[in-house]
């Protein structure tokens, strides 16, 4: 079953303070289904929601999402995925007001033995930017 119990804590804040998933392991499970062939992926917003509600994702999008679009990735071509830009200076603006850069917390919980995911202030912009260079070639590993 992709349902699970939610973990406490556990609520992606994307940037401009938009939640859209608040529980990240039943959405893995839910994109690895979809990946794997094992459920048919949603041909609108209307069933996408309906499969997020399904599978107890948590999921919370803006008023601004109008459609959904699946783009898969294979072995022999490098997709990179742009995020817009004004999610880029959203976030900058954010991050150079001192703001929190705040990572997922399954960072801390499983990663870095529960210590606080902390990125020096004056590395804050760097850091972003190598998150969004991992994000735009990262493959599921």
């Amino acid at each position: 079953s992709l349902s699970s119990a939610p973990h406490k804590g556990v609520n992606i804040r994307r940037r401009s303070g938009v939640n859209f998933v608040s529980r990240l392991t039943n959405w893995g499970k839910l994109v690895k289904a979809w990946s794997l062939g094992k459920i048919p992926l949603p041909q609108s917003l209307a069933e996408f929601k309906e499969q997020c509600r399904e599978h107890k994702v948590g999921e919370h999008l803006p008023h601004t999402i109008k459609a959904v679009q699946f783009v898969q990735s294979n072995v022999e071509t490098l997709l990179i995925r742009l995020p817009t830009a004004s999610m880029i200076e959203a976030a900058e603006k954010e991050i150079q007001s001192g703001e929190v850069y705040a990572l997922p917390k399954f960072y801390s919980r499983d990663a870095f033995g529960g210590a606080p995911e902390k990125v020096a202030d004056d590395k804050r912009l760097e850091f972003q930017a190598e998150r969004i260079g991992d994000y735009t070639i990262g493959n599921c590993m």
